[in-house]
């Protein structure tokens, strides 16, 4: 089975293992992810969720 793309506002949360109400208020403080806008629906791009991911990544000996 192929894995889209392109996700769901609830399967976003569940990839960052943040909740559905962490990323909606992320996105209306115009924080990451970035995510896409189709009609009325919000989708998210696996892509920029692990963008996203990397860019918290904190590494050891490095001031954060």
């Amino acid at each position: 089975m192929q894995t889209s793309p392109i996700v769901s506002e609830k399967e976003a949360a569940r990839i960052l293992g943040i909740s559905v109400h962490t990323l909606r208020a992320r996105r209306f403080k115009g924080l990451p992810p970035e995510y896409l806008k189709i009609s009325k629906s919000v989708r998210y791009q696996r892509e920029a969720l692990e963008r996203f991911l990397e860019s918290c990544r904190v590494r050891v000996g490095e001031a954060a």
